[in-house]
């Protein structure tokens, strides 16, 4: 139940972002990508005999986020990420992740502080081959399985942003599963490096801030003209 509520919240959420009123891209304000590493599950899974637990791993992730503005402080992100194909620890097993999520996010100086809701989605299969495992007292085979399956996750998002330049910031993410139950509750951290295009890919070539530099000289130049008419 709480999964489908989730699923509804998040939609009416998704929509919100990728389709403003009015003009399609009226309120669309940055389209950013980004570059980073997730580590899945962190402090979670045991990684070898001596029960240590994951704390970082190198897992490449690709980000492509929205921004539509709310307010001077407050926007909308709209947000797909998609996880570089493996990561399995069984190399009999092919892994794939994506997923979809949507932010409020407040700025703060150079800082934007963001919460949202996801759907987080994995991928698994195999080629339907055999597996030797120890049984205690020797090795068995087990049959691995022929069909894929996909399972999906609604995930709660925080994440702080911070501008490196007019074009450039860093992020840290964090993503939490079953948020509600102690025992079960997991979580993925991402560090990513962004770059923003704001509107230069559909305001006529134009980056926003050349537009609005140019523009404030031809006033300059235009206020100069009819000074000297005057004179």
């Amino acid at each position: 139940m709480n999964s489908r509520i989730g699923v509804i919240v998040f939609c009416c959420l998704l929509n919100m972002g990728i389709f403003p009123k009015g003009k399609s891209q009226a309120g669309l304000k940055d389209l950013t990508f980004g570059l980073g590493t997730i580590t899945q599950q962190a402090f979670h899974v045991y990684t070898d005999s001596a029960s240590s637990k994951n704390s970082f791993e190198f897992r490449p992730l690709l980000v492509a986020q929205g921004e539509y503005q709310l307010t001077d402080q407050f926007s909308l992100f709209p947000e797909f990420g998609f996880l570089w194909p493996g990561g399995a620890r069984d190399p009999l097993i092919s892994k794939m992740s994506y997923y979809l999520a949507t932010h409020i996010g407040y700025k703060f100086g150079d800082f934007l502080f963001t919460t949202g809701l996801g759907l987080f989605y994995t991928r698994i299969s195999s080629d339907g081959s055999t597996q030797e495992l120890p049984n205690g007292v020797g090795v068995d085979a087990f049959p691995m399985p022929e069909q894929s399956s996909t399972s999906q996750s609604v995930t709660m998002h925080f994440g702080v942003d911070y501008l490196l330049s007019y074009d450039w910031s860093v992020r840290f993410d964090t993503s939490f599963y079953n948020i509600a139950s102690g025992a079960n509750r997991a979580f993925n951290y991402a560090l990513l490096l962004n770059y923003h295009f704001h509107d230069s890919l559909w305001n006529d070539g134009k980056n926003t801030r050349t537009y609005k530099v140019k523009k404030k000289k031809r006033t300059k130049k235009k206020k100069e003209r009819s000074r000297r008419s005057r004179r």
